[in-house]
């Protein structure tokens, strides 16, 4: 025999779950499911807490969305990557579909009013690719001081430690 006050709970319990059952709505059907448009569904819920179209939160002005520019895999900040060396590699690299075996594009952003490169840029704004930078051999300079002020020359090789490189050139005529 179970006791009378273990049983009282039990009836207790198996009313509030008849009443449940009662009240709760009927199963929905193919076609409430096709007349509710999902698409409009998170602006609806937006709209339901207060929230109107081209209006930011609480009545600001609308906020325009940013991203981040990923920056090369570890690269410090302020740093730039180093030319790539071509040849030398493992041999045959294993490609996954959708990858290509050239190396990826070094893209960046350069803020139209400044001129400058910024990490953060706002959604729509085109990428660049990175241009090269430094002396490299074949490029074009303008000898700025010295016996052979105001000619132009071409680097021929460049050399050095990091704060004291140098570069041979060859003056052009």
């Amino acid at each position: 025999p179970v006791p009378l006050v273990v049983a009282q709970r039990r009836s207790v319990a198996h009313e509030r779950y008849r009443r449940d059952v009662a009240t709760r709505a009927e199963q929905a059907t193919g076609e409430a499911y096709e007349s509710m448009p999902i698409e409009e569904f998170g602006k609806a819920m937006l709209r339901g807490m207060g929230w109107k179209e081209g209006e930011g939160i609480n009545g600001k002005a609308e906020v325009v969305p940013v991203e981040y520019v990923p920056r090369p895999q570890l690269l410090g900040l302020s740093a730039t990557p180093a030319a790539e060396a071509g040849g030398g590699g493992k041999g045959k690299k294993f490609i996954k579909p959708g990858e290509s075996r050239e190396p990826k594009k070094d893209m960046i952003y350069i803020d139209k009013e400044t001129g400058k490169q910024k990490w953060v840029k706002k959604v729509g704004e085109e990428l660049v690719e990175r241009g090269a930078t430094g002396f490299a051999a074949g490029a074009p300079v303008a000898i700025v001081g010295g016996v052979h002020k105001d000619l132009y020359a071409r680097v021929v090789s460049t050399g050095g430690i990091a704060d004291q490189m140098s570069a041979v050139v060859k003056l052009t005529v």
